[in-house]
Protein backbone atom coordinates (compact mmCIF):
# COMPACT_ATOMS: atom_id res chain seq x y z
CA UNK A 1 0.00 0.00 0.00
CA UNK A 2 1.45 3.37 -1.00
CA UNK A 3 2.19 6.07 1.58
CA UNK A 4 -0.44 8.36 0.09
CA UNK A 5 -3.09 5.64 0.17
CA UNK A 6 -2.14 4.75 3.75
CA UNK A 7 -2.61 8.36 4.80
CA UNK A 8 -5.98 8.54 3.04
CA UNK A 9 -7.22 5.36 4.76
CA UNK A 10 -5.93 6.66 8.10
CA UNK A 11 -7.72 9.95 7.58
CA UNK A 12 -10.99 8.16 6.78
CA UNK A 13 -10.63 6.00 9.89
CA UNK A 14 -10.07 9.03 12.11
CA UNK A 15 -13.12 10.78 10.65
CA UNK A 16 -15.49 7.82 10.72
CA UNK A 17 -14.29 5.95 13.82
CA UNK A 18 -12.24 8.51 15.76
CA UNK A 19 -10.74 9.96 17.75
CA UNK A 20 -9.93 12.89 15.47
CA UNK A 21 -8.53 14.97 18.32
CA UNK A 22 -6.38 12.32 19.99
CA UNK A 23 -6.96 10.14 23.05
CA UNK A 24 -8.26 13.00 25.21
CA UNK A 25 -10.23 14.89 22.57
CA UNK A 26 -13.09 17.23 23.41
CA UNK A 27 -16.07 17.41 21.06
CA UNK A 28 -18.81 20.00 20.78
CA UNK A 29 -21.05 17.63 18.84
CA UNK A 30 -22.41 14.44 20.40
CA UNK A 31 -19.90 11.67 19.62
CA UNK A 32 -22.63 9.22 18.54
CA UNK A 33 -23.49 11.68 15.76
CA UNK A 34 -19.88 12.66 15.01
CA UNK A 35 -18.70 9.05 14.54
CA UNK A 36 -20.68 6.53 12.49
CA UNK A 37 -18.56 3.37 12.81
CA UNK A 38 -17.41 1.40 15.84
CA UNK A 39 -20.17 2.68 18.14
CA UNK A 40 -22.08 0.29 20.42
CA UNK A 41 -25.35 1.77 21.63
CA UNK A 42 -27.16 0.79 24.83
CA UNK A 43 -29.47 -2.21 24.74
CA UNK A 44 -33.03 -1.54 23.51
CA UNK A 45 -31.93 1.57 21.57
CA UNK A 46 -33.43 0.39 18.32
CA UNK A 47 -34.93 -3.08 18.20
CA UNK A 48 -37.76 -2.14 20.54
CA UNK A 49 -39.09 0.16 17.83
CA UNK A 50 -38.91 -2.68 15.32
CA UNK A 51 -40.84 -4.95 17.67
CA UNK A 52 -43.64 -2.39 18.12
CA UNK A 53 -44.05 -1.44 14.46
CA UNK A 54 -43.44 -4.69 12.64
CA UNK A 55 -44.55 -7.44 15.07
CA UNK A 56 -48.08 -8.18 16.30
CA UNK A 57 -48.72 -7.15 19.90
CA UNK A 58 -49.04 -10.72 21.13
CA UNK A 59 -45.60 -11.53 19.66
CA UNK A 60 -43.67 -8.33 20.33
CA UNK A 61 -42.43 -9.27 23.76
CA UNK A 62 -40.94 -12.60 22.74
CA UNK A 63 -39.38 -11.08 19.62
CA UNK A 64 -37.70 -8.31 21.62
CA UNK A 65 -36.51 -10.81 24.21
CA UNK A 66 -34.98 -12.91 21.45
CA UNK A 67 -33.03 -9.94 20.11
CA UNK A 68 -31.87 -8.94 23.58
CA UNK A 69 -30.59 -12.44 24.23
CA UNK A 70 -28.79 -12.78 20.90
CA UNK A 71 -25.79 -10.45 20.54
CA UNK A 72 -25.25 -11.57 16.93
CA UNK A 73 -28.76 -10.38 16.04
CA UNK A 74 -28.13 -7.12 17.91
CA UNK A 75 -25.08 -6.49 15.73
CA UNK A 76 -27.37 -6.03 12.74
CA UNK A 77 -29.67 -3.39 14.24
CA UNK A 78 -29.71 0.23 13.08
CA UNK A 79 -28.25 1.21 16.46
CA UNK A 80 -26.19 -1.93 17.18
CA UNK A 81 -25.52 -2.90 20.77
CA UNK A 82 -22.89 -5.48 19.88
CA UNK A 83 -20.35 -6.56 17.33
CA UNK A 84 -18.59 -9.84 16.90
CA UNK A 85 -16.67 -12.29 14.76
CA UNK A 86 -17.12 -15.99 13.99
CA UNK A 87 -14.31 -18.38 13.14
CA UNK A 88 -13.33 -22.06 13.16
CA UNK A 89 -11.01 -23.53 15.80
CA UNK A 90 -9.45 -26.99 15.66
CA UNK A 91 -8.35 -28.32 19.06
CA UNK A 92 -7.40 -26.08 21.95
CA UNK A 93 -9.22 -25.12 25.12
CA UNK A 94 -10.49 -21.61 24.48
CA UNK A 95 -9.90 -18.12 23.14
CA UNK A 96 -7.91 -15.16 24.42
CA UNK A 97 -9.93 -12.02 23.65
CA UNK A 98 -8.42 -8.53 23.50
CA UNK A 99 -10.99 -5.77 23.78
CA UNK A 100 -10.54 -2.01 23.44
CA UNK A 101 -12.87 0.96 23.56
CA UNK A 102 -13.60 4.37 24.98
CA UNK A 103 -16.45 6.44 26.39
CA UNK A 104 -17.29 10.15 26.28
CA UNK A 105 -18.37 12.08 29.33
CA UNK A 106 -20.78 15.00 28.98
CA UNK A 107 -20.54 18.32 30.81
CA UNK A 108 -21.21 22.01 30.20
CA UNK A 109 -18.68 24.77 29.69
CA UNK A 110 -19.95 28.34 29.23
CA UNK A 111 -23.48 26.95 29.00
CA UNK A 112 -22.50 24.79 26.04
CA UNK A 113 -22.45 21.00 25.96
CA UNK A 114 -19.14 19.32 25.41
CA UNK A 115 -18.03 15.71 25.37
CA UNK A 116 -14.64 14.62 26.66
CA UNK A 117 -13.17 11.29 25.61
CA UNK A 118 -12.36 8.91 28.46
CA UNK A 119 -10.14 6.02 27.29
CA UNK A 120 -11.07 2.72 28.91
CA UNK A 121 -8.74 0.32 27.13
CA UNK A 122 -6.76 1.55 24.12
CA UNK A 123 -5.84 -0.70 21.23
CA UNK A 124 -2.20 -0.89 22.35
CA UNK A 125 -3.21 -1.79 25.93
CA UNK A 126 -6.49 -3.74 25.62
CA UNK A 127 -8.45 -5.66 28.19
CA UNK A 128 -7.55 -9.37 27.92
CA UNK A 129 -9.96 -12.12 28.98
CA UNK A 130 -9.80 -15.86 28.40
CA UNK A 131 -13.01 -17.62 27.38
CA UNK A 132 -13.33 -21.28 26.62
CA UNK A 133 -15.16 -24.55 26.38
CA UNK A 134 -13.22 -26.30 29.14
CA UNK A 135 -14.55 -26.42 32.68
CA UNK A 136 -11.98 -23.97 34.07
CA UNK A 137 -12.69 -21.15 31.57
CA UNK A 138 -15.87 -19.02 31.57
CA UNK A 139 -18.02 -18.49 28.48
CA UNK A 140 -18.47 -14.78 29.22
CA UNK A 141 -16.73 -12.03 31.16
CA UNK A 142 -17.12 -8.32 31.82
CA UNK A 143 -14.71 -5.98 30.02
CA UNK A 144 -14.12 -2.25 29.63
CA UNK A 145 -14.63 -1.50 33.34
CA UNK A 146 -17.92 -3.36 33.38
CA UNK A 147 -19.33 -1.36 30.47
CA UNK A 148 -19.45 -4.41 28.18
CA UNK A 149 -19.63 -8.20 28.17
CA UNK A 150 -17.50 -10.52 26.05
CA UNK A 151 -19.50 -13.64 25.19
CA UNK A 152 -18.42 -16.91 23.64
CA UNK A 153 -20.76 -19.11 21.59
CA UNK A 154 -19.42 -22.56 20.64
CA UNK A 155 -20.95 -25.06 18.20
CA UNK A 156 -19.22 -28.41 17.48
CA UNK A 157 -18.61 -28.82 13.76
CA UNK A 158 -16.69 -31.66 12.13
CA UNK A 159 -13.30 -32.03 13.80
CA UNK A 160 -13.42 -28.61 15.45
CA UNK A 161 -15.67 -25.86 16.73
CA UNK A 162 -17.43 -22.93 15.11
CA UNK A 163 -16.81 -20.11 17.55
CA UNK A 164 -18.50 -16.70 17.81
CA UNK A 165 -17.16 -13.98 20.11
CA UNK A 166 -19.29 -10.88 20.65
CA UNK A 167 -18.83 -7.66 22.60
CA UNK A 168 -22.10 -6.26 23.93
CA UNK A 169 -22.80 -2.92 25.61
CA UNK A 170 -24.35 -3.69 29.02
CA UNK A 171 -26.13 -0.37 29.56
CA UNK A 172 -29.79 0.01 28.66
CA UNK A 173 -31.46 2.92 26.92
CA UNK A 174 -33.61 5.01 29.24
CA UNK A 175 -36.97 6.09 27.88
CA UNK A 176 -37.84 6.96 24.30
CA UNK A 177 -35.77 8.74 21.67
CA UNK A 178 -32.07 8.68 20.93
CA UNK A 179 -29.95 7.22 23.76
CA UNK A 180 -27.54 9.35 25.78
CA UNK A 181 -24.11 9.64 24.09
CA UNK A 182 -22.44 8.87 27.42
CA UNK A 183 -24.11 5.44 27.46
CA UNK A 184 -22.47 4.44 24.18
CA UNK A 185 -19.09 2.84 23.63
CA UNK A 186 -16.74 4.13 20.92
CA UNK A 187 -13.74 2.93 18.92
CA UNK A 188 -14.55 -0.63 19.98
CA UNK A 189 -11.97 -3.23 18.98
CA UNK A 190 -11.83 -7.02 19.30
CA UNK A 191 -9.17 -9.59 18.43
CA UNK A 192 -8.92 -13.29 19.29
CA UNK A 193 -6.19 -15.93 19.46
CA UNK A 194 -6.62 -19.65 20.36
CA UNK A 195 -5.51 -21.14 23.68
CA UNK A 196 -4.22 -24.58 24.54
CA UNK A 197 -2.60 -25.31 21.19
CA UNK A 198 -5.73 -24.61 19.13
CA UNK A 199 -5.51 -23.71 15.43
CA UNK A 200 -7.51 -21.07 13.55
CA UNK A 201 -8.44 -22.96 10.39
CA UNK A 202 -10.35 -21.77 7.32
CA UNK A 203 -13.96 -20.83 7.88
CA UNK A 204 -16.18 -23.78 6.84
CA UNK A 205 -17.41 -23.76 3.25
CA UNK A 206 -19.06 -26.50 1.24
CA UNK A 207 -17.87 -29.33 3.43
CA UNK A 208 -20.26 -28.28 6.19
CA UNK A 209 -22.59 -25.55 4.91
CA UNK A 210 -25.34 -25.82 2.35
CA UNK A 211 -24.92 -23.57 -0.69
CA UNK A 212 -27.02 -22.63 -3.66
CA UNK A 213 -25.68 -22.55 -7.22
CA UNK A 214 -24.50 -18.95 -7.01
CA UNK A 215 -22.63 -19.54 -3.76
CA UNK A 216 -20.93 -22.61 -5.21
CA UNK A 217 -19.82 -20.66 -8.25
CA UNK A 218 -18.45 -17.90 -6.04
CA UNK A 219 -16.57 -20.51 -4.02
CA UNK A 220 -15.11 -21.81 -7.27
CA UNK A 221 -14.01 -18.37 -8.44
CA UNK A 222 -12.44 -17.46 -5.10
CA UNK A 223 -11.29 -20.90 -4.01
CA UNK A 224 -7.70 -19.69 -3.56
CA UNK A 225 -8.73 -16.81 -1.31
CA UNK A 226 -8.72 -18.17 2.22
CA UNK A 227 -11.37 -16.87 4.64
CA UNK A 228 -10.67 -17.31 8.35
CA UNK A 229 -13.50 -15.30 9.91
CA UNK A 230 -16.72 -13.45 9.22
CA UNK A 231 -17.98 -10.37 11.01
CA UNK A 232 -21.28 -9.46 12.69
CA UNK A 233 -21.84 -5.71 12.59
CA UNK A 234 -18.31 -5.32 11.26
CA UNK A 235 -15.89 -6.89 8.81
CA UNK A 236 -13.30 -9.49 9.79
CA UNK A 237 -9.54 -9.55 9.26
CA UNK A 238 -6.76 -11.93 10.23
CA UNK A 239 -3.05 -12.62 10.40
CA UNK A 240 -2.46 -15.79 8.43
CA UNK A 241 0.31 -17.90 6.95
CA UNK A 242 -0.86 -20.69 4.68
CA UNK A 243 -3.76 -22.84 5.85
CA UNK A 244 -3.94 -21.44 9.41
CA UNK A 245 -4.22 -18.00 11.01
CA UNK A 246 -2.53 -16.81 14.19
CA UNK A 247 -5.29 -14.33 15.11
CA UNK A 248 -8.57 -12.90 13.86
CA UNK A 249 -10.05 -9.48 14.59
CA UNK A 250 -13.02 -7.22 14.00
CA UNK A 251 -12.28 -4.75 11.21
CA UNK A 252 -14.37 -1.59 11.43
CA UNK A 253 -13.10 -0.06 8.18
CA UNK A 254 -12.00 -2.83 5.80
CA UNK A 255 -9.60 -1.76 3.04
CA UNK A 256 -7.95 -3.62 0.21
CA UNK A 257 -5.88 -2.66 -2.79
CA UNK A 258 -7.39 -3.68 -6.13
CA UNK A 259 -4.69 -4.50 -8.69
CA UNK A 260 -4.70 -2.74 -12.03
CA UNK A 261 -6.23 -4.66 -14.90
CA UNK A 262 -5.20 -4.23 -18.52
CA UNK A 263 -8.23 -4.53 -20.86
CA UNK A 264 -6.19 -4.06 -24.05
CA UNK A 265 -6.13 -6.73 -26.75
CA UNK A 266 -3.59 -7.97 -29.25
CA UNK A 267 -2.49 -5.39 -31.81
CA UNK A 268 -3.02 -8.01 -34.51
CA UNK A 269 -6.80 -7.82 -33.94
CA UNK A 270 -7.58 -5.10 -36.48
CA UNK A 271 -11.29 -5.65 -35.86
CA UNK A 272 -10.87 -3.48 -32.75
CA UNK A 273 -10.02 -0.43 -34.89
CA UNK A 274 -12.96 2.01 -34.65
CA UNK A 275 -11.87 3.87 -37.75
CA UNK A 276 -12.22 0.73 -39.89
CA UNK A 277 -15.48 -0.32 -38.22
CA UNK A 278 -16.94 3.12 -38.97
CA UNK A 279 -15.77 3.27 -42.59
CA UNK A 280 -18.54 3.70 -45.21
CA UNK A 281 -17.15 0.80 -47.25
CA UNK A 282 -16.76 -1.65 -44.36
CA UNK A 283 -16.50 -5.17 -45.80
CA UNK A 284 -18.91 -7.82 -44.36
CA UNK A 285 -16.30 -10.54 -44.99
CA UNK A 286 -13.71 -8.56 -43.05
CA UNK A 287 -16.22 -8.08 -40.22
CA UNK A 288 -16.90 -11.80 -40.11
CA UNK A 289 -13.22 -12.81 -40.10
CA UNK A 290 -12.20 -10.22 -37.51
CA UNK A 291 -15.08 -10.78 -35.08
CA UNK A 292 -14.69 -14.56 -35.27
CA UNK A 293 -10.95 -14.21 -34.61
CA UNK A 294 -11.81 -12.27 -31.44
CA UNK A 295 -14.28 -14.95 -30.37
CA UNK A 296 -11.77 -17.71 -31.21
CA UNK A 297 -9.45 -16.26 -28.56
CA UNK A 298 -12.29 -16.35 -26.04
CA UNK A 299 -13.09 -19.95 -27.00
CA UNK A 300 -9.45 -20.99 -26.54
CA UNK A 301 -9.48 -19.49 -23.05
CA UNK A 302 -12.61 -21.49 -22.20
CA UNK A 303 -10.92 -24.65 -23.44
CA UNK A 304 -7.99 -23.98 -21.12
CA UNK A 305 -10.43 -23.76 -18.19
CA UNK A 306 -12.01 -27.07 -19.14
CA UNK A 307 -8.63 -28.76 -18.77
CA UNK A 308 -7.97 -27.52 -15.24
CA UNK A 309 -8.40 -29.76 -12.19
CA UNK A 310 -7.25 -27.38 -9.43
CA UNK A 311 -10.57 -27.29 -7.59
CA UNK A 312 -12.24 -29.49 -4.94
CA UNK A 313 -14.38 -32.38 -6.23
CA UNK A 314 -17.38 -30.84 -4.45
CA UNK A 315 -17.20 -27.94 -6.91
CA UNK A 316 -17.45 -30.09 -10.05
CA UNK A 317 -21.07 -29.09 -10.57
CA UNK A 318 -20.24 -25.41 -10.20
CA UNK A 319 -17.36 -25.78 -12.66
CA UNK A 320 -19.65 -27.42 -15.25
CA UNK A 321 -22.27 -24.67 -14.88
CA UNK A 322 -19.70 -21.88 -15.26
CA UNK A 323 -18.19 -23.46 -18.38
CA UNK A 324 -21.68 -23.93 -19.84
CA UNK A 325 -22.39 -20.22 -19.30
CA UNK A 326 -19.14 -19.29 -20.98
CA UNK A 327 -19.89 -21.51 -23.96
CA UNK A 328 -23.36 -19.97 -24.19
CA UNK A 329 -21.84 -16.47 -24.27
CA UNK A 330 -19.44 -17.64 -26.98
CA UNK A 331 -22.31 -18.91 -29.12
CA UNK A 332 -24.35 -15.75 -28.56
CA UNK A 333 -21.41 -13.72 -29.89
CA UNK A 334 -21.27 -15.95 -32.99
CA UNK A 335 -24.97 -15.24 -33.56
CA UNK A 336 -24.19 -11.53 -33.30
CA UNK A 337 -21.52 -11.89 -35.99
CA UNK A 338 -23.92 -13.80 -38.24
CA UNK A 339 -26.45 -11.01 -37.79
CA UNK A 340 -23.98 -8.35 -38.93
CA UNK A 341 -23.07 -10.39 -42.01
CA UNK A 342 -26.61 -11.35 -43.06
CA UNK A 343 -28.61 -8.26 -42.06
CA UNK A 344 -27.59 -5.11 -43.99
CA UNK A 345 -29.77 -2.83 -41.84
CA UNK A 346 -28.21 -4.11 -38.61
CA UNK A 347 -24.75 -3.86 -40.16
CA UNK A 348 -25.34 -0.23 -41.19
CA UNK A 349 -26.69 0.64 -37.72
CA UNK A 350 -23.59 -0.97 -36.20
CA UNK A 351 -21.33 1.01 -38.55
CA UNK A 352 -23.08 4.30 -37.77
CA UNK A 353 -22.91 3.54 -34.05
CA UNK A 354 -19.15 3.04 -34.30
CA UNK A 355 -18.85 6.29 -36.25
CA UNK A 356 -20.86 8.18 -33.62
CA UNK A 357 -18.68 6.72 -30.85
CA UNK A 358 -15.55 7.68 -32.76
CA UNK A 359 -16.75 11.27 -33.07
CA UNK A 360 -17.90 11.31 -29.43
CA UNK A 361 -14.51 10.17 -28.17
CA UNK A 362 -12.78 12.84 -30.27
CA UNK A 363 -15.08 15.69 -29.26
CA UNK A 364 -15.20 14.77 -25.55
CA UNK A 365 -11.46 14.27 -25.13
CA UNK A 366 -9.90 16.65 -27.65
CA UNK A 367 -12.34 19.47 -28.45
CA UNK A 368 -14.83 19.98 -25.62
CA UNK A 369 -12.73 18.69 -22.75
CA UNK A 370 -12.28 22.15 -21.22
CA UNK A 371 -14.92 24.87 -21.39
CA UNK A 372 -14.09 27.99 -23.41
CA UNK A 373 -15.75 31.44 -23.48
CA UNK A 374 -18.78 32.12 -25.66
CA UNK A 375 -17.80 32.37 -29.31
CA UNK A 376 -14.46 30.61 -28.78
CA UNK A 377 -15.70 27.04 -29.10
CA UNK A 378 -14.91 24.77 -32.02
CA UNK A 379 -18.15 23.75 -33.80
CA UNK A 380 -16.39 22.43 -36.88
CA UNK A 381 -16.99 18.98 -38.25
CA UNK A 382 -14.52 16.27 -37.17
CA UNK A 383 -11.48 15.61 -39.30
CA UNK A 384 -11.47 11.86 -39.82
CA UNK A 385 -7.74 11.93 -40.51
CA UNK A 386 -7.08 12.66 -36.83
CA UNK A 387 -9.58 10.06 -35.61
CA UNK A 388 -7.52 7.05 -36.68
CA UNK A 389 -5.83 4.93 -34.04
CA UNK A 390 -8.71 4.59 -31.57
CA UNK A 391 -9.45 0.98 -30.67
CA UNK A 392 -12.03 -0.95 -28.73
CA UNK A 393 -10.99 -3.09 -25.83
CA UNK A 394 -11.83 -6.76 -26.57
CA UNK A 395 -14.49 -6.97 -23.86
CA UNK A 396 -16.28 -3.88 -25.24
CA UNK A 397 -16.73 -5.26 -28.74
CA UNK A 398 -17.49 -8.73 -27.35
CA UNK A 399 -20.25 -7.31 -25.16
CA UNK A 400 -21.95 -5.58 -28.10
CA UNK A 401 -21.73 -8.73 -30.24
CA UNK A 402 -23.34 -10.58 -27.33
CA UNK A 403 -26.37 -8.28 -27.09
CA UNK A 404 -26.89 -7.36 -30.77
CA UNK A 405 -29.40 -10.17 -31.53
CA UNK A 406 -31.57 -9.19 -28.55
CA UNK A 407 -31.46 -5.51 -29.56
CA UNK A 408 -32.38 -6.36 -33.15
CA UNK A 409 -35.21 -8.81 -32.47
CA UNK A 410 -37.82 -8.26 -29.78
CA UNK A 411 -38.54 -11.99 -29.79
CA UNK A 412 -34.92 -13.11 -29.39
CA UNK A 413 -34.30 -16.06 -27.08
CA UNK A 414 -32.06 -14.09 -24.75
CA UNK A 415 -34.16 -10.91 -24.77
CA UNK A 416 -35.08 -11.26 -21.07
CA UNK A 417 -31.48 -11.69 -19.92
CA UNK A 418 -29.78 -8.73 -18.23
CA UNK A 419 -26.19 -8.66 -19.47
CA UNK A 420 -23.94 -6.81 -17.06
CA UNK A 421 -20.33 -5.74 -17.54
CA UNK A 422 -18.22 -6.28 -14.43
CA UNK A 423 -15.02 -4.30 -14.62
CA UNK A 424 -13.17 -1.81 -12.37
CA UNK A 425 -13.92 1.89 -12.63
CA UNK A 426 -12.27 3.53 -15.63
CA UNK A 427 -12.01 0.31 -17.62
CA UNK A 428 -14.39 1.29 -20.41
CA UNK A 429 -17.82 -0.03 -19.41
CA UNK A 430 -19.61 3.20 -20.32
CA UNK A 431 -18.31 3.22 -23.91
CA UNK A 432 -19.57 -0.34 -24.39
CA UNK A 433 -23.02 0.58 -23.10
CA UNK A 434 -23.08 3.73 -25.24
CA UNK A 435 -22.18 1.71 -28.36
CA UNK A 436 -25.15 -0.58 -27.69
CA UNK A 437 -27.39 2.45 -27.10
CA UNK A 438 -26.17 4.10 -30.31
CA UNK A 439 -26.91 0.92 -32.27
CA UNK A 440 -30.54 1.03 -31.08
CA UNK A 441 -30.92 4.73 -31.94
CA UNK A 442 -29.65 4.33 -35.50
CA UNK A 443 -31.47 1.04 -36.05
CA UNK A 444 -34.80 2.72 -35.26
CA UNK A 445 -34.03 5.65 -37.58
CA UNK A 446 -32.91 3.42 -40.45
CA UNK A 447 -35.99 1.22 -40.22
CA UNK A 448 -38.69 3.76 -39.37
CA UNK A 449 -37.38 7.25 -40.17
CA UNK A 450 -39.21 9.89 -38.09
CA UNK A 451 -41.41 7.17 -36.62
CA UNK A 452 -38.26 5.80 -35.00
CA UNK A 453 -37.67 9.05 -33.12
CA UNK A 454 -38.64 9.56 -29.49
CA UNK A 455 -37.30 7.81 -26.42
CA UNK A 456 -35.08 4.96 -27.61
CA UNK A 457 -32.88 4.31 -24.57
CA UNK A 458 -33.39 4.83 -20.83
CA UNK A 459 -30.41 4.71 -18.47
CA UNK A 460 -30.63 4.85 -14.69
CA UNK A 461 -27.92 5.52 -12.14
CA UNK A 462 -28.21 5.28 -8.39
CA UNK A 463 -25.83 8.07 -7.39
CA UNK A 464 -26.42 11.72 -8.24
CA UNK A 465 -22.75 12.38 -9.00
CA UNK A 466 -22.59 9.32 -11.24
CA UNK A 467 -25.80 10.40 -12.96
CA UNK A 468 -24.27 13.78 -13.81
CA UNK A 469 -21.02 12.30 -15.09
CA UNK A 470 -22.74 9.70 -17.25
CA UNK A 471 -25.18 12.27 -18.60
CA UNK A 472 -22.29 14.42 -19.76
CA UNK A 473 -20.79 11.48 -21.65
CA UNK A 474 -24.11 10.44 -23.14
CA UNK A 475 -24.74 14.05 -24.18
CA UNK A 476 -21.54 13.99 -26.25
CA UNK A 477 -22.86 10.90 -28.05
CA UNK A 478 -26.22 12.61 -28.64
CA UNK A 479 -24.42 15.58 -30.20
CA UNK A 480 -22.36 13.33 -32.46
CA UNK A 481 -25.45 11.37 -33.49
CA UNK A 482 -27.39 14.56 -34.21
CA UNK A 483 -24.54 15.93 -36.34
CA UNK A 484 -24.61 12.70 -38.33
CA UNK A 485 -28.41 12.93 -38.72
CA UNK A 486 -28.08 16.44 -40.10
CA UNK A 487 -25.72 15.11 -42.77
CA UNK A 488 -28.20 12.44 -43.88
CA UNK A 489 -31.79 13.43 -42.97
CA UNK A 490 -33.30 11.38 -45.78
CA UNK A 491 -32.23 8.14 -44.10
CA UNK A 492 -32.13 9.24 -40.45
CA UNK A 493 -35.20 11.47 -40.36
CA UNK A 494 -35.85 15.16 -39.84
CA UNK A 495 -36.54 14.97 -36.08
CA UNK A 496 -33.40 15.80 -34.02
CA UNK A 497 -31.64 13.22 -31.89
CA UNK A 498 -31.60 14.67 -28.40
CA UNK A 499 -31.15 13.74 -24.75
CA UNK A 500 -32.86 14.64 -21.49
CA UNK A 501 -32.18 14.27 -17.78
CA UNK A 502 -34.95 13.34 -15.36
CA UNK A 503 -33.96 14.25 -11.81
CA UNK A 504 -35.72 15.43 -8.67
CA UNK A 505 -36.57 19.04 -7.97
CA UNK A 506 -33.81 19.25 -5.36
CA UNK A 507 -31.21 18.77 -8.08
CA UNK A 508 -32.64 21.09 -10.75
CA UNK A 509 -35.90 23.02 -11.37
CA UNK A 510 -38.58 20.86 -12.94
CA UNK A 511 -40.87 23.72 -14.09
CA UNK A 512 -40.09 26.40 -16.62
CA UNK A 513 -41.16 29.19 -14.26
CA UNK A 514 -38.84 27.85 -11.55
CA UNK A 515 -36.00 27.42 -14.06
CA UNK A 516 -36.43 31.04 -15.22
CA UNK A 517 -36.28 32.31 -11.63
CA UNK A 518 -33.23 30.14 -10.95
CA UNK A 519 -31.47 31.36 -14.09
CA UNK A 520 -32.13 35.00 -13.16
CA UNK A 521 -30.61 34.36 -9.73
CA UNK A 522 -27.55 32.71 -11.30
CA UNK A 523 -27.03 35.68 -13.61
CA UNK A 524 -27.39 38.05 -10.66
CA UNK A 525 -24.96 35.98 -8.61
CA UNK A 526 -27.57 35.11 -5.97
CA UNK A 527 -27.58 31.36 -6.72
CA UNK A 528 -24.95 28.77 -7.50
CA UNK A 529 -24.77 27.39 -11.02
CA UNK A 530 -25.85 23.74 -10.79
CA UNK A 531 -26.22 22.90 -14.47
CA UNK A 532 -25.61 19.17 -14.99
CA UNK A 533 -23.57 20.05 -18.11
CA UNK A 534 -21.08 22.87 -17.58
CA UNK A 535 -20.01 23.28 -21.19
CA UNK A 536 -21.27 22.21 -24.59
CA UNK A 537 -20.21 18.61 -25.24
CA UNK A 538 -19.81 19.41 -28.95
CA UNK A 539 -17.96 22.73 -29.18
CA UNK A 540 -16.75 23.25 -25.62
CA UNK A 541 -18.46 26.60 -25.01
CA UNK A 542 -19.19 27.34 -21.35
CA UNK A 543 -22.93 27.23 -20.62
Amino acid sequence: MSDVRTRVVGFLASQLIGPVGGPDEVLRDPPDQRYSIGVLFPLDSDHGVVAKEEIDDDQAGSYADTLTDDPIALANQRMPSSLGISFFVAGGTGIACRVSGAAYGEDRVDKRRQFTRAPIAEADAPDVVNLGWSADLPSEATVLNGRAIARLHVRPLGDGRLVSVTICNTRRAGGQGRPSPSDCLYQVGLSCTPLGGGRLAEYPRLEFLSADDEEEELFLAYRNKRVFAIGHGCAAAWEADGPTASSVRADLLPATEVPNLAPTGAESLDILDLHRLAAPDVDPAWLERGCNALIDGYAAWITSLEGRIDYPPALQGARDRVVAKLRNAQERMRVGVDLLVADPVAREAFRLANRAMLIQMHRAKEVARVGVPLGKGDPSAPDYAVLAGRRWFPFQLAFVLLVLPSLRDGNATDRDLVDLLWFPTGGGKTEAYLLAASFVIFLRRLEHGNAGAGTAVITRYTLRLLTTQQFQRAAALACASEWMRQQDPERLGSIPIDIGLWVGGDAFPNRYVDAKAWLDNVIDGASEDVLPVEHCPWCGTNL
